[in-house]
């Protein structure tokens, strides 16, 4: 069986970007500031660090995102809905041990408790039937376009239109109901020694199954194919018998369309399970774009292309448009990367924005790759095959003076990524070597550099080590940044 998914519409292959680029970039933290839904930021936080690699994947998203922007209540609604398919099947796994348990020594109490967990999955069944219905008359009613609802959509109505829904509706009330055992009709398969097969309940002298299909859903109320071969099994139907023998046969008689109806509702919620923690990934989602328009930052679907170059005009910091009350103190900036340029160098004084610079890149790279929009006027980025970033230790870290330990888990770092990385992966560092000599820093990130852009994996540094200027030919865009935040 397929699961339903609104994060993917085909599968994705395994990321390489590490979990600490959302710290670096400080996502966690302008999640927390838009965001006043825990569990929402840790999912949002959760999927936004595996960045799609599949256009199809991205565009997908893009769709959904689209749909619950311009249907405003839709979010809310659904969640609702689809947290009645979380609950019901929370409480069927929860439940399921204690319906099936095993057979008790004294039969009418096993026949009793048998029915008993006949009844209470009916009930069950009947409640997923109507989350169900009521889930295709949600989305029908709603303007959507995305593949991902429609798609949603035209698989509830499968099921809520075929026959055997409403025969699996009926099936689900005569259980809800079940008569007194004197009253029920049942029949058995027995062997040549006089031992029960099976044992099958009997409605209106017809006996009828539940099958399950390999399509997912279920073919109800199937009669039996009286010119089957029976082999060596005999039939005898029991009426209203109320012996210990009796019990047997129909707690047998039920446990069978127990364990069916159990079945589909595990599978229901199999299938659609998993949709409505998926949807916090939109709710966090569309709880930021909510504050960016609040704040009227700009932002946009970049253009999706297969080169891998990144290219925004008018480029804010997410996390400082998050973090400040006002945009005044937010300075946008062109930038781009990719065909003949290998990588940015940025220098410049202590808060002048190098590392904002660095971060909107990131940010940007990480989100288009997300299926949302990035924070800019313009943009056109490709697909990587990874972020990557290496920002200098923090001083916390090391006891005071130990600047070697400091310098061996930065080369640590450094080994690590260019390892996991390709070609056609982002690798951003900042202020990387900084408590390092200046000639032996400029000297080892020269090398590194020219490692990378040798096998055209593009990158950013910002730092302050003067020296590396002038080191580069052509293919190395050298950028300084300004006391009022702009790069020249």
């Amino acid at each position: 069986m397929t699961k339903i998914s609104l994060l993917y519409k085909i599968p994705e292959p395994e990321t390489r970007t590490p979990e600490n680029t959302v710290y670096n970039l400080s996502l966690d933290r302008t999640m927390d500031i838009s965001c006043s839904d825990v569990k929402a930021q840790r999912y949002f936080l959760k999927i936004a660090s595996s960045p799609l690699t599949i256009k199809e994947n991205i565009i997908y998203r893009r769709q959904i995102l689209t749909d619950l922007m311009n249907n405003k209540d839709m979010y809310y609604d659904l969640y609702d809905i689809l947290g009645k398919f979380y609950d019901i099947g929370r409480y069927n796994e929860r439940e399921r041990k204690y319906r099936f348990s095993a057979k008790a020594n004294d039969e009418e109490v096993s026949f009793a408790n048998t029915r008993q967990a006949l009844e209470m999955t009916a009930i069950t069944v009947k409640k997923t039937l109507e989350i169900l219905k009521e889930l295709y008359e949600f989305l029908d009613a709603k303007n959507i376009v995305s593949d991902g609802f429609v798609s949603l959509k035209d698989r509830v109505a499968e099921i809520v239109n075929c026959n055997a829904y409403s025969e699996l509706w009926q099936i689900c009330t005569y259980f809800t109901q079940i008569p007194d055992i004197e009253s029920v009709e049942s029949c058995m398969s027995i062997d040549r020694d006089g031992n029960i097969y099976v044992s099958r309940l009997v409605s209106c002298n017809e006996e009828r199954e539940i099958q399950k299909t390999s399509g997912g859903f279920f073919g109800l109320g199937k009669k039996k194919d009286k010119n089957a071969d029976e082999g060596k099994f005999l039939k005898q139907k029991l009426v209203g018998i109320s012996l210990p023998f009796g019990n047997s046969v129909m707690y047998a008689a039920f446990s069978e369309p127990a364990k069916i109806l159990d079945y589909i509702v595990a599978s229901v919620f199999e299938e659609f399970g998993d949709i409505r923690e998926e949807m916090l990934f939109y709710k966090a989602g569309l709880k930021f774009l909510m504050f960016l328009d609040e704040k009227r930052v700009p932002y946009v679907f970049p253009e999706l292309v297969e080169e891998p170059i990144f290219q925004c005009e008018d480029l804010y910091d997410t996390y400082l448009s998050a973090l400040y009350t006002s945009m005044e103190g937010v300075v946008p900036n062109d930038a781009f990367i990719g065909g003949d340029n290998d990588g940015i160098l940025v220098f410049g004084k202590n808060n002048t924005g190098k590392t904002v610079y660095l971060r909107s890149i990131g940010t940007a790279q990480l989100f288009a790759q997300a299926g949302f929009p990035v924070t800019a006027k313009k943009a056109k980025i490709g697909i990587r095959s990874g972020i990557f970033t290496q920002f200098a230790a923090s001083e916390k870290e090391f006891e005071e003076g130990n600047e070697a330990g400091r310098f061996e888990q930065e080369v640590r770092e450094i080994a690590s990524l260019v390892d996991r990385s390709d070609e056609n992966a982002l690798i951003l560092f900042n202020e990387t070597f900084q408590t390092t000599a200046y000639s032996e820093g400029a000297e080892g990130l020269y090398h590194v550099l020219r490692y990378l852009s040798s096998r055209k994996t593009h990158w950013v540094l910002v730092t302050h080590l003067s020296g590396l200027f002038g080191r580069f030919d052509s293919n190395v865009r050298c950028l300084k940044t300004t006391d009022n935040f702009h790069l020249e």
